[in-house]
């Protein structure tokens, strides 16, 4: 009687005949020497295939190819500059013989314009700026303020004067000047302006003794052209120390009409009355 559950599931003899692994089975599948030979991994396929020294010299897997520069272009540059020319802090970049910011051989060549001040609070005798730099002078009740500042034909300046006046009612009405070379010229300055306070819009056109750059307290900002046959100032100020002047403003040219006589001391500041703030000076060419 046959194993409960195991009667459908006989092996009988004929299906073993029929379906056995024989010896002729065995020999068309098995791993003969003669398959072995023809896709074993030879000697020849290894040459063949092998990473040599010859591909590496020729294709290859070269040190410039693991390069950070190989993989990405710019993943040595920050903004685009080479992080070689990045200065740490503190760190200053000295120019080169001709006074020239060589960043490299090949990028980048540029004259500097940095910003340099320079404290001339008090100085005695005239400096003459270099292009890109600041002179920075100080004054405290003060009606007359020396420059110090030596200047030549061909000279450009920007300057802002800065006055830290309160207002009041009953400042004095007059121009504030910048007396070139220290000194007056009799009607040799024409200023034509244009200005606006509480009361009018208006303008003048009127022939000066120096340069005319503000009015009773100003902040004034102003171009200087130093050419000996043409010396001008143009610039604008806002005015303060009065009723119907808090504030003004006022847009102003003012022109030496002299062609040969040198500009080479910037001058003196005066000022109608008792005035403090400070005033800077840059040189732009």
């Amino acid at each position: 009687m046959p194993l409960y559950g195991f009667q459908s599931i006989l092996i009988h003899t004929d299906e073993i005949a029929n379906d056995a692994i024989t010896t002729e089975k065995i020999k068309d599948f098995a791993i003969t020497t003669g398959k072995i030979a023809n896709n074993a991994i030879t000697t020849e396929k290894i040459v063949n295939n092998a990473v040599t020294t010859e591909k590496l010299a020729n294709s290859s897997i070269t040190t410039e190819k693991f390069h950070p520069s190989a993989i990405a272009p710019n993943s040595d540059k920050l903004d685009g500059y080479d992080a070689s020319l990045i200065p740490a802090p503190n760190v200053i970049i000295p120019l080169n013989a001709e006074g020239i910011l060589d960043l490299s051989a090949t990028y980048v060549k540029s004259n500097v314009y940095t910003f340099r001040r320079v404290n001339l609070t008090g100085v005695v005798s005239d400096y003459e700026l270099q292009v890109g730099e600041e002179a920075y002078i100080e004054f405290s009740n003060a009606t007359i303020v020396p420059l110090r500042i030596a200047t030549s034909s061909g000279t450009y300046y920007e300057c802002d004067l800065v006055s830290n006046n309160a207002n009041t009612d009953n400042s004095v009405g007059y121009p504030i000047f910048l007396n070139p070379n220290n000194t007056t010229y009799a009607n040799a300055f024409v200023c034509s302006l244009v200005y606006r306070n509480s009361g009018e819009l208006g303008s003048n056109y009127i022939t000066y003794s120096a340069f005319r750059i503000g009015w009773r307290f100003s902040h004034c900002r102003f171009i200087i052209e130093n050419y000996t046959q043409l010396k001008s100032i143009i610039g604008y100020y806002n005015v303060w120390g009065y009723s119907i002047d808090y504030p003004a403003i006022v847009v102003f040219a003012t022109n030496w009409r002299d062609a040969t006589t040198p500009w080479t001391s910037l001058g003196t500041i005066t000022f109608p009355q008792s005035t403090s703030g400070y005033i800077l000076i840059r040189r732009l060419r």
